[in-house]
């Protein structure tokens, strides 16, 4: 293996590859509008969030890691997901997203809920 070699992740591998998903949208500008200011929070909260999203995708097998752990992908495949009421609330309950608010703070809610809005509004 040369470490660009891709593998499907297993179970065992979740904690480290939600630190290299965490790390890669550290300074990413949504997720810094969304966590905490301070960087060891916003990493901690997404590190959470990383965790929660891929231990999801993991159940559809669509989660791949590089063989040197420096890069990871999921997603969930066509027809998986569907952004209907029951699915939603299914999910957040699933993915304990309720808890959001101990890792990102009341502030990052807010930023949640209102930062489709801000995020879609025309540059001016």
């Amino acid at each position: 293996m040369n470490g660009l070699d891709v593998l499907q992740l297993q179970k065992a591998q979740i904690a480290n590859a939600s630190e290299i998903a965490a790390k890669a949208f550290e300074k990413d500008p949504v997720f810094s509008y969304l966590t905490p200011d301070d960087p060891e929070l916003r990493l901690k909260a997404l590190t959470w969030l990383m965790t929660r999203a891929i231990s999801y995708c993991i159940q559809y097998q669509h989660v791949y890691i590089t063989s040197n752990l420096q890069g990871i992908a999921a997603w969930l495949p066509p027809g998986e997901f569907s952004s209907g009421t029951l699915q939603l609330l299914w999910m957040v309950l699933r993915l304990q997203l309720y808890r959001l608010p101990t890792q990102v703070g009341w502030t990052g809610v807010r930023h949640t809920l209102t930062g489709e809005k801000e995020l879609s509004s025309p540059l001016r």
